[in-house]
């Protein structure tokens, strides 16, 4: 029975470590993303949904933080995505995200095998879209703030030993509105602003050395 405890606190023993202090968290995550809210206003001032651009989307990120100590967390992110776009009329379309900001995660169990969180972050996002025609390309992209995003999910610790790793679920709500639509030869338009949001059901895995 001794030597039972002594095996279990061994294995234990780099959670216990980094629970008493704090270190660098590496992440990265990928999901499904689904858009809601308006993109815009047409020239009536009616909302144009933002599902009417975009089907859905891929995105893949990476995250750098900082755990200050077992329960409270702080870190920046960048993201890419793959566009589903919601119609292309000539069938040939490329259309891309990219994302950058900043957030920060609570953990109120700290730092423990299964491992709740809820988190709170910012952003900006641009938006491209190309379309080929036999006469040239159309591309745009837009771009805007996302002010609130809205994060949790459940940490499973699959490796205990150093570098620990941590996967499980994530789902992430943000809001945001687009502020400029740019022309790749036509300069750029302020857009009416209008929110929208990204509800994106995903997956991470987290590296603590």
């Amino acid at each position: 029975m001794q030597n039972a405890g002594v095996l279990i606190a061994i294995a234990l023993a780099p959670l216990a470590a980094r629970g008493a202090g704090d270190g660098v968290e590496f992440g990265a995550r990928v999901g499904y993303a689904i858009p809601l809210g308006d993109a815009g206003a047409d020239r009536y001032g009616s909302g144009v949904p933002f599902s009417t651009w975009v089907e859905h989307a891929i995105p893949i990120e990476v995250d750098l933080g900082y755990r200050f100590d077992p329960h409270v967390y702080a870190g920046v992110y960048g993201g890419y995505s793959v566009i589903s776009r919601a119609y292309c009329e000539t069938g040939d379309c490329s259309d891309h995200g990219f994302r950058v900001g900043g957030n920060v995660q609570l953990h109120p169990l700290g730092q423990v095998l299964v491992d709740p969180w809820f988190g709170l972050g910012f952003g900006y996002e641009w938006l491209s879209f190309s379309q080929r025609f036999s006469t040239g390309n159309d591309d745009r992209m837009l771009h805007g703030f996302e002010f609130v995003i809205l994060q949790t999910g459940i940490d499973f610790t699959v490796s205990s030993a150093s570098p620990v790793i941590k996967l499980g679920p994530v789902v992430t709500f943000s809001l945001a509105t687009f502020r400029k639509e740019a022309f790749s030869n036509a300069g750029s338009i302020d857009i009416d602003e209008r929110l929208h949001e990204w509800l994106v059901l995903g997956f991470r895995a987290r590296f603590l050395p």
